[in-house]
């Protein structure tokens, strides 16, 4: 990424545009990598529980997910739509 980025830069902000502006996400970029990790080292067992996800994302999908959620929150702080609930009795 780093060694296209300049060449890259721009039709990619392009489709991440187009991808706010349709409220459609690319197919190809949903598609990652599951692994299933042992929770508990040393034992063995066929359980599914004892295993947990990792999902490997694509780089173009993180940088996708970071503008979102830049753009979403930056759209509740200019509307005043974030709720601060601070409880300092837990």
């Amino acid at each position: 990424m780093k060694q296209v980025g300049g060449l890259i830069s721009s039709p990619f902000s392009d489709i991440v545009n187009a991808s706010f502006e349709q409220g459609d996400y690319p197919d190809l970029i949903k598609l990652a990598n599951v692994l299933a990790v042992f929770k508990n080292k040393g034992e063995v067992t066929t359980d599914p529980l004892c295993y947990r996800p990792i999902v490997n994302l694509s780089c173009f999908s993180k940088i996708i997910g970071k503008h979102f959620s830049l753009r979403l929150i930056s759209f509740f702080e200019q509307n005043n739509l974030l709720y601060l609930n601070i409880n300092m009795d837990l």
